[in-house]
């Protein structure tokens, strides 16, 4: 576990380098409590999530060809299949953030960089905002013209932010249960070893 976390908090770490490095124009957070993911961490939760999105649709694929090859088929059934295949693979993608974005929050790529999107006022967003923002995030990648404006926003907020009125925050450190039944927070240490608890 130790050697799992250490490369993780080091990506976290080297993000937020990042991103403070690339955000120094923005304007000043309308609350200083709350802390909003930037460019570079989003960019690497994103790539995370289009790897994984891609490989589970490789893997059916080949399954389905797999099955295919063994049964003969016509041009015609060729090209439906593309078709069909085409909406599912629109479908998948869609499922994927929806879901993730309706109950959590975060994705696996953003759990992996512990940021969390959810409405101004810290709420989960429902179904509509979901799919109005992975619409608009899809609209905003020619040129990434719709992430540019995470450079200078108070809240470092794209485009399909914007549209969905949602904001992407930097996620608190998930609780863990003790023997006796309390909880208290894990922080991430560089050392990727955990300081033990104090001894009453």
């Amino acid at each position: 576990m130790v050697g799992a976390a250490r490369p993780r908090a080091d990506l976290e770490a080297a993000g937020l380098e990042l991103d403070h490095a690339f955000s120094n124009g923005a304007g000043p957070s309308p609350d200083s409590s709350v802390d909003y993911a930037g460019l570079v961490t989003r960019a690497i939760a994103i790539l995370i999530d289009a790897v994984l999105i891609d490989a589970a649709a490789l893997l059916v694929t080949g399954a389905v060809l797999l099955v295919e090859s063994v049964f003969a088929h016509s041009h015609r059934h060729h090209t439906l299949a593309v078709a069909v295949g085409g909406v599912l693979f629109f479908v998948w993608v869609a499922g994927y953030f929806a879901t993730f974005w309706t109950t959590t929050g975060q994705t696996p790529g953003s759990r992996v960089m512990q940021i969390r999107v959810t409405r101004p006022d810290g709420t989960r967003m429902g179904p509509r905002r979901a799919l109005v923002r992975l619409a608009w995030m899809v609209l905003s990648l020619p040129l990434f013209w719709g992430y540019v404006p995470i450079l200078w926003t108070e809240r470092r907020r794209t485009v399909f932010d914007v549209a969905a009125g949602t904001v992407v925050t930097i996620a608190p450190p998930a609780p863990r249960m003790d023997g006796d039944g309390s909880s208290r927070i894990l922080h991430a240490h560089t050392s990727g070893i955990e300081p033990p608890s104090a001894v009453p």
